[in-house]
């Protein structure tokens, strides 16, 4: 009976761990539950992401042969999202909402990983490459935008800020620092923003290159105000993702994210997928070895 006890003690301490690592959480996801293939499936209607208006669908990818030609993620599991913009006459841009509720406000971070490449024709990429957002009101940026259109093999990870009178920045923004800056496409970075809604201001960013070779680095604006300044502003009511150009463009422009989260307080907070799921396993075999060992004693 005590080792019965004690196997279902283990149990519920899994359970627990889980429930408490997810229960403050507003959004979580590694896109493993989707419905994902090499040549991309839509994921309007998948986890609750819906479609704006005049935009082009987002698509749910397996790292396995993605059309993108997206290498693996280091941090990743089988699938992520991305969008590809498509001729800008035509429509603008590609774009994927899904809802968010801050509650009261206070102090919450987003974050995820990220990467970009080009499909379009050679030399006519256009700015910009795309975007992970707050809404309405463009509540907060982080803008991605081209080294060199021409070239198309670099580019910024730079923010939207607005200054304590509710002016915006110039696009394509505040640069945080030289980590932000230059990024190799077909290459994964982790990327984190923490705001303040109590002073809606963003208190710190970060980049991690998740592929080697940059490091992690992070930066703390004392002036970033998110939109109205100061004197504050509407909470956001959905994040989005975005990758576009400008009106004319061939269209190729494309944005991946994968492990994205939002959730209230500090980075440190933010749960990592792949530790998690590490974990998971970890919790689950020995959950079955503990069983196993009881049911050769009973």
């Amino acid at each position: 009976m005590k080792r019965l006890f004690c196997f279902t003690l283990l149990i519920s301490w899994i359970a627990c761990f889980f429930t408490a690592a997810n229960s403050n959480a507003q959004y979580v996801s590694d896109f493993e539950g989707l419905n994902a293939s090499s040549a991309g499936t839509i994921l309007t209607g998948q986890e609750g992401y819906y479609l704006p208006s005049y935009s082009s669908d987002w698509q749910a990818y397996t790292y396995s042969n993605n059309l993108p030609g997206l290498p693996q993620n280091p941090t990743g599991g089988n699938r992520f999202v991305a969008g590809t913009a498509p001729a800008i006459d035509q429509l603008s841009g590609a774009r994927a909402e899904h809802s968010l509720s801050t509650g009261s406000g206070g102090i919450w971070t987003l974050a995820y990983d990220v990467a970009a490449t080009y499909l379009g024709q050679s030399g006519q990429a256009t700015d910009y490459v795309g975007s992970f957002s707050a809404t309405p009101s463009q509540n907060y940026i982080q803008l991605f935008s081209w080294v060199d259109p021409a070239q198309a093999l670099n580019f910024n990870a730079f923010y939207i800020a607005y200054d304590m009178n509710g002016i915006q920045s110039l696009t394509p923004g505040e640069s945080p620092g030289s980590a932000w800056e230059g990024l190799f496409v077909n290459h994964w970075y982790r990327a984190w923003t923490t705001v303040d809604y109590s002073v809606n201001r963003i208190t710190e960013v970060g980049i991690v290159d998740l592929q080697g070779g940059g490091g992690t680095a992070s930066f703390n604006p004392s002036d970033w105000y998110l939109y109205g300044g100061s004197s504050g502003g509407s909470l956001p009511t959905a994040f989005r993702f975005f990758s576009g150009g400008t009106f004319g463009s061939t269209g190729g422009n494309t944005l991946a994210f994968d492990n994205v989260s939002v959730i209230p307080g500090g980075y440190s907070a933010v749960p990592e997928p792949a530790t998690l799921f590490l974990l998971a396993s970890g919790l689950v075999g020995l959950a079955g070895y503990a069983r196993k060992k009881l049911l050769k004693k009973i």
